[in-house]
């Protein structure tokens, strides 16, 4: 009986395998019970510098971990209090193909992340995903994630993000902290949290916010005081196109990138363009 026991408890917690046990120029490896495998590796960072890869590789979603005990991360090292700086010679994570999900902290209070390659296919990244990896400036979603959980990158110094347009849910506080965050545009289709950009203290963490006028989640963010001024909603109906970001006066000059130099119409300043010049101004948001 006492054998049997042994075996189910060992089962539960992930393999870390040896450096000597790993494939050539790999510094440490293991497996997690969820079938996925990680590798840490050295890289020369943009400089030339000595630096560290994390790589997960596998399929389907990633479990999610906790902040102390058995079931932390398995890649990260950890300081006396169990959190602060985790894995601290890390500075890019490489998320393979086939993997769907980010689990809850995986990357929390990795400090010196400052690149994360994210796979097409993914769906959600988890609660406090990214959170504490405060020299993370710059994220490519994917068109495929659905997805954000709270506080996925509370803390980081991101300062320009797209988001894909099949995203449906961003939820409380994604974004909080993020001190550096200009502008951003919120899909259609996207239901946000009125907390998304707002830190505990109830600071709002973003410059502007542009919402679709047919977006109703937007207007409760709208109407939080800290934003108060920062959310505009741009029209969607007229003859002017929408792309990446920038306005064109025609879908030509998408594909010459010859953009308007305002940047984006509110629906308001649209207005008073339709009325000065005659011509309505519509969207294809893409």
């Amino acid at each position: 009986m006492k054998f049997y026991v042994f075996l189910i408890s060992t089962m539960l917690f992930s393999i870390n395998v040896m450096a000597d046990e790993c494939r050539e120029g790999v510094i440490s490896c293991g497996a997690t019970d969820d079938g996925l495998s990680w590798e840490i590796s050295s890289i020369k960072d943009e400089n030339g510098n000595d630096t560290k890869q994390l790589t997960i590789t596998g399929t389907g979603a990633m479990k999610n971990y906790t902040r102390n005990g058995d079931t932390r991360a398995p890649w990260k090292d950890y300081s006396s209090n169990g959190t602060i700086n985790a894995a601290p010679g890390i500075t890019k994570i490489v998320i393979g193909d086939g993997i769907t999900a980010i689990g809850a902290r995986a990357f929390e209070d990795m400090w010196n992340v400052t690149s994360v390659s994210l796979p097409d296919g993914l769906k959600s990244i988890g609660e406090e995903a990214y959170n504490g990896c405060f020299r993370l400036s710059e994220i490519n979603l994917p068109s495929s994630l659905e997805t954000l959980a709270p506080y996925a990158f509370y803390n980081t110094q991101i300062s320009n993000i797209d988001l894909p347009e099949n995203l449906e849910t961003i939820k409380w506080r994604v974004f909080g902290s993020t001190t550096l965050l200009s502008d951003i545009t919120i899909p259609e289709g996207v239901d946000i949290n009125a907390l998304a950009f707002e830190d505990e203290a109830g600071n709002a963490c973003v410059q502007n916010v542009y919402c679709s006028g047919e977006n109703a989640s937007c207007q409760a963010l709208k109407n939080r005081e800290s934003m108060a001024g920062k959310v505009q909603f741009y029209h969607s109906d007229g003859d002017a196109y929408f792309y990446n970001n920038h306005w064109y006066a025609s879908p030509n000059d998408i594909i010459s990138d010859n953009h308007i130099k305002k940047r984006i119409y509110t629906i308001d300043e649209a207005n008073k363009v339709s009325k000065d010049n005659g011509n309505t101004f519509k969207i294809r948001y893409k």
